[in-house]
Protein backbone atom coordinates (compact mmCIF):
# COMPACT_ATOMS: atom_id res chain seq x y z
CA UNK A 1 0.00 0.00 0.00
CA UNK A 2 2.80 2.42 0.91
CA UNK A 3 4.51 1.71 -2.41
CA UNK A 4 1.32 2.55 -4.35
CA UNK A 5 0.91 5.86 -2.49
CA UNK A 6 4.59 6.73 -3.05
CA UNK A 7 4.33 5.84 -6.75
CA UNK A 8 1.14 7.94 -7.13
CA UNK A 9 2.62 10.97 -5.41
CA UNK A 10 5.79 11.10 -7.45
CA UNK A 11 4.63 9.96 -10.88
CA UNK A 12 0.96 10.82 -11.44
CA UNK A 13 0.36 13.98 -9.42
CA UNK A 14 3.16 16.01 -11.08
CA UNK A 15 1.71 15.14 -14.49
CA UNK A 16 -1.70 16.45 -13.50
CA UNK A 17 -0.40 19.79 -12.20
CA UNK A 18 2.04 20.46 -15.06
CA UNK A 19 1.07 23.77 -16.64
CA UNK A 20 1.42 24.13 -20.38
CA UNK A 21 3.19 27.14 -21.80
CA UNK A 22 1.32 29.66 -23.92
CA UNK A 23 1.84 29.15 -27.64
CA UNK A 24 3.12 31.38 -30.42
CA UNK A 25 3.05 30.86 -34.18
CA UNK A 26 6.15 30.50 -36.35
CA UNK A 27 5.37 30.72 -40.05
CA UNK A 28 6.80 31.37 -43.50
CA UNK A 29 4.94 34.02 -45.45
CA UNK A 30 3.82 33.45 -48.11
CA UNK A 31 3.58 29.78 -47.23
CA UNK A 32 3.53 28.62 -50.87
CA UNK A 33 5.35 30.22 -53.80
CA UNK A 34 6.12 29.27 -57.40
CA UNK A 35 9.22 30.78 -59.01
CA UNK A 36 11.35 30.30 -62.11
CA UNK A 37 14.99 29.25 -62.22
CA UNK A 38 17.23 32.26 -61.59
CA UNK A 39 14.57 34.32 -59.83
CA UNK A 40 15.34 36.03 -56.54
CA UNK A 41 12.47 36.26 -54.09
CA UNK A 42 11.90 37.25 -50.49
CA UNK A 43 9.97 35.26 -47.90
CA UNK A 44 9.32 36.30 -44.33
CA UNK A 45 9.84 34.18 -41.24
CA UNK A 46 7.26 35.47 -38.74
CA UNK A 47 6.77 34.94 -35.01
CA UNK A 48 3.35 36.19 -33.92
CA UNK A 49 0.06 35.40 -32.16
CA UNK A 50 1.54 35.98 -28.72
CA UNK A 51 -0.77 36.03 -25.71
CA UNK A 52 -1.98 39.48 -24.64
CA UNK A 53 0.54 41.47 -22.59
CA UNK A 54 3.36 39.02 -23.43
CA UNK A 55 6.44 39.54 -25.54
CA UNK A 56 9.50 37.95 -27.12
CA UNK A 57 12.75 38.20 -25.18
CA UNK A 58 14.70 35.99 -27.57
CA UNK A 59 14.68 33.10 -30.01
CA UNK A 60 16.91 30.38 -31.44
CA UNK A 61 15.54 29.02 -34.72
CA UNK A 62 16.94 26.88 -37.54
CA UNK A 63 15.25 26.81 -40.95
CA UNK A 64 16.13 23.98 -43.34
CA UNK A 65 15.87 24.15 -47.15
CA UNK A 66 17.15 22.12 -50.12
CA UNK A 67 20.49 23.71 -51.11
CA UNK A 68 20.41 22.02 -54.53
CA UNK A 69 17.26 24.00 -55.39
CA UNK A 70 17.70 27.24 -53.41
CA UNK A 71 20.58 29.48 -52.49
CA UNK A 72 20.53 31.87 -49.57
CA UNK A 73 23.23 34.37 -48.77
CA UNK A 74 23.68 35.36 -45.12
CA UNK A 75 23.92 38.93 -46.44
CA UNK A 76 20.32 38.53 -47.65
CA UNK A 77 19.09 37.73 -44.12
CA UNK A 78 18.08 40.87 -42.29
CA UNK A 79 17.61 41.45 -38.56
CA UNK A 80 14.08 40.92 -37.26
CA UNK A 81 11.66 43.79 -36.80
CA UNK A 82 8.57 44.09 -34.62
CA UNK A 83 5.82 44.92 -37.13
CA UNK A 84 3.30 45.50 -34.34
CA UNK A 85 5.49 48.18 -32.77
CA UNK A 86 6.04 50.59 -35.69
CA UNK A 87 8.70 48.40 -37.26
CA UNK A 88 11.24 48.80 -34.46
CA UNK A 89 14.21 46.48 -34.20
CA UNK A 90 15.08 45.74 -30.60
CA UNK A 91 16.73 42.43 -31.41
CA UNK A 92 20.45 41.89 -30.79
CA UNK A 93 22.04 39.06 -32.81
CA UNK A 94 23.72 36.20 -30.95
CA UNK A 95 24.04 33.80 -33.90
CA UNK A 96 23.48 34.30 -37.60
CA UNK A 97 24.79 31.30 -39.55
CA UNK A 98 23.85 29.83 -42.91
CA UNK A 99 25.32 26.45 -43.84
CA UNK A 100 24.85 26.69 -47.61
CA UNK A 101 26.14 23.13 -48.16
CA UNK A 102 23.49 21.49 -45.96
CA UNK A 103 20.79 24.14 -46.39
CA UNK A 104 20.39 25.17 -42.77
CA UNK A 105 19.95 28.76 -41.60
CA UNK A 106 20.27 29.25 -37.82
CA UNK A 107 19.40 32.53 -36.14
CA UNK A 108 19.53 33.48 -32.47
CA UNK A 109 18.53 36.89 -31.15
CA UNK A 110 17.93 38.38 -27.72
CA UNK A 111 16.03 41.44 -26.53
CA UNK A 112 17.18 43.36 -23.48
CA UNK A 113 14.17 45.34 -22.33
CA UNK A 114 11.58 45.56 -19.60
CA UNK A 115 8.65 43.17 -19.99
CA UNK A 116 6.31 45.98 -21.02
CA UNK A 117 8.67 46.96 -23.89
CA UNK A 118 9.28 43.46 -25.31
CA UNK A 119 8.44 42.99 -29.01
CA UNK A 120 5.00 41.51 -29.75
CA UNK A 121 6.13 39.94 -33.03
CA UNK A 122 9.25 39.33 -35.10
CA UNK A 123 9.56 39.38 -38.88
CA UNK A 124 12.79 38.24 -40.57
CA UNK A 125 13.02 38.81 -44.36
CA UNK A 126 14.91 36.03 -46.19
CA UNK A 127 15.96 36.44 -49.84
CA UNK A 128 16.46 33.20 -51.78
CA UNK A 129 17.45 32.48 -55.37
CA UNK A 130 15.96 29.59 -57.34
CA UNK A 131 18.74 27.37 -58.74
CA UNK A 132 16.99 24.57 -60.67
CA UNK A 133 13.51 23.10 -61.18
CA UNK A 134 11.98 21.14 -58.33
CA UNK A 135 10.04 21.47 -55.11
CA UNK A 136 11.33 21.95 -51.58
CA UNK A 137 9.83 22.40 -48.15
CA UNK A 138 11.10 25.03 -45.76
CA UNK A 139 11.03 23.36 -42.35
CA UNK A 140 11.96 24.44 -38.85
CA UNK A 141 14.39 21.97 -37.27
CA UNK A 142 15.01 23.92 -34.08
CA UNK A 143 12.60 26.33 -32.44
CA UNK A 144 13.05 27.92 -29.07
CA UNK A 145 11.21 31.15 -28.43
CA UNK A 146 11.41 32.73 -24.98
CA UNK A 147 9.48 35.53 -23.38
CA UNK A 148 7.89 36.88 -20.24
CA UNK A 149 5.80 33.79 -19.49
CA UNK A 150 5.89 31.52 -16.43
CA UNK A 151 8.60 29.10 -17.56
CA UNK A 152 10.08 31.60 -20.09
CA UNK A 153 9.62 29.17 -23.01
CA UNK A 154 6.71 29.34 -25.45
CA UNK A 155 5.15 26.32 -27.11
CA UNK A 156 5.67 26.84 -30.83
CA UNK A 157 3.04 26.13 -33.48
CA UNK A 158 5.03 25.75 -36.71
CA UNK A 159 3.86 26.04 -40.32
CA UNK A 160 6.15 24.88 -43.12
CA UNK A 161 6.71 26.72 -46.37
CA UNK A 162 6.71 25.22 -49.85
CA UNK A 163 8.72 26.50 -52.84
CA UNK A 164 8.13 25.21 -56.36
CA UNK A 165 10.70 26.11 -59.01
CA UNK A 166 9.73 25.85 -62.66
CA UNK A 167 11.79 25.49 -65.85
CA UNK A 168 14.09 28.09 -67.25
CA UNK A 169 14.02 31.70 -66.22
CA UNK A 170 12.73 34.33 -68.58
CA UNK A 171 15.09 37.15 -69.48
CA UNK A 172 13.05 39.43 -67.20
CA UNK A 173 14.02 37.43 -64.11
CA UNK A 174 17.76 37.53 -64.89
CA UNK A 175 18.68 40.41 -67.22
CA UNK A 176 22.43 39.74 -66.99
CA UNK A 177 21.98 36.15 -68.19
CA UNK A 178 19.84 37.46 -71.08
CA UNK A 179 22.50 40.00 -72.09
CA UNK A 180 25.23 37.35 -72.06
CA UNK A 181 23.09 35.08 -74.24
CA UNK A 182 22.34 37.97 -76.61
CA UNK A 183 26.04 38.90 -76.82
CA UNK A 184 26.98 35.26 -77.56
CA UNK A 185 24.39 35.07 -80.34
CA UNK A 186 25.58 38.34 -81.89
CA UNK A 187 29.22 37.20 -81.74
CA UNK A 188 28.39 33.85 -83.34
CA UNK A 189 26.50 35.68 -86.12
CA UNK A 190 29.57 37.76 -86.99
CA UNK A 191 31.88 34.73 -86.94
CA UNK A 192 30.10 33.20 -89.94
Amino acid sequence: MAIVIFFSLFFFIPLSIHATSPSVHLTINPSTVTKKVGERFTLQMIINNLPADKGISGFDICLDYDPTLLSLSIDAVFDPVDQQNTGSTAFTPLKKHNDAASGSLCLAYVVIAEDINLPKSATVPLTFQAKKPGQTKLTFSQTEIVGNVDNHLYDVVKAEGLVTIQGKASFFSNPLQFLIMLFDNIMSFFKR
